[in-house]
């Protein structure tokens, strides 16, 4: 793991480019891929010839139609779905490979975070369960993704939609809250909204996957921010953002930047947190709502210059004043 740093001004890191959740690669699924012991349950069998192919999502978009694989009467015992212990937190049903404490913090923290969306952004959460994976170790979570659904990327969760069910999968490692935090963000704002637009959906993912009581501060994403701002990189552009529909469209950067200005609208001003209400409130009425930087220009026509100032004070921020040191992550 990365120092602990307090951040005043963001120095350039010196390793090379950060990884994104969307982008990190770890164990490989090749090497993982020989399956082990058990009969699975989530969608559909699994490894032969045959295949058929389901339309899901990753983080509630989708990015392609992945295979799912049909078992061949011959072919061994496939890996499980999470079933030692279930137990139910609001609308989060938890299947987990191992027992957990009945009132572990981080699964109290993620039933919280229900009601820390619905009451910033002003959504009534219905109780539509969101069914929560929980491996307990990363091996068994590639060998279940690798058997199940081989066309995904390799990440460290998923979150997926399907017409009649919500689904998080992650396996219990150093980043697990983290993980959890930003995919049950996901879930719980599928629950009530449709078609919301990548970029928005991320950034408030990546907003909400902090722990609580640091609205949403994210140093590493305004270490990133900050240096590609200063070599010349990067200026935000939330049209940009905007044109984007599929999660492989969007880098590390894009991420910080969604994030950041979903940051700067939630938590500076009330004009700026009831104009991200209005856009969700006509969002989940209508079922759509157009982009949202027309509104945002409307009512702020130097948006942008105000992001760069936001994100200024936010570098300028140490780590005693967001209530907890962070380290800085190797997206």
């Amino acid at each position: 793991m990365p120092p602990e740093i307090a951040l005043v001004k963001p120095a350039v890191d010196s390793r090379s480019p950060a990884i994104h959740r969307e982008e990190r690669t770890p164990t490989s699924l090749a090497s993982l891929s020989s399956p082990s012991p058990g009969a699975a349950d989530f969608s559909g069998a699994n490894t032969s010839a045959d295949s058929h192919y389901a339309s899901q999502s990753v983080a509630g978009h989708p990015v392609a139609d992945y295979p799912v694989t049909a078992a061949a009467e011959d072919s061994p015992p496939e890996p499980m779905l999470p079933r030692t212990q279930v137990m139910r937190r609001g609308q989060l049903v938890i299947h987990s490979d191992f027992v957990l404490p009945e009132r572990h913090r981080l699964i109290e923290e993620l039933a919280a975070e229900r009601d820390d969306i619905g009451d910033k952004l002003a959504l009534p959460l219905p109780d539509e369960p969101i069914y929560v994976y929980l491996f307990d170790n990363e091996e068994r979570f590639r060998r279940y993704l690798y058997a199940r659904h081989p066309g995904l990327p390799e990440r460290r969760a998923f979150f997926l939609e399907e017409d009649t069910r919500l689904s998080v999968l992650a396996f219990w490692g150093d980043r697990v809250g983290e993980d959890l935090r930003h995919e049950a963000a996901h879930g719980y704002l599928h629950s009530v909204l449709s078609r919301l637009p990548l970029w928005l959906d991320e950034g408030l993912a990546e907003n909400f996957e902090t722990p609580r009581g640091l609205n949403g501060y994210n140093i590493s994403h305004v270490q990133r921010l900050y240096v590609e701002l200063n070599t010349g990189r990067w200026r935000p552009d939330m049209e940009r953002l905007e044109q984007m529909t599929a999660p492989g469209q969007m880098r590390a950067i894009d991420y910080a930047e969604s994030w950041l200005w979903l940051h700067m609208m939630l938590e500076t001003t009330p004009a700026r947190k009831q104009l991200v209400r209005d856009y969700l409130s006509d969002l989940r009425r209508e079922g759509t709502a157009g982009p949202l930087w027309p509104r945002v220009v409307k009512a702020e026509p130097q948006a942008a210059q105000e992001l760069l100032r936001h994100l200024q004070s936010l570098a300028h921020m140490s780590a005693d004043e967001t209530g907890e040191r962070q380290t800085v992550s190797d997206r």
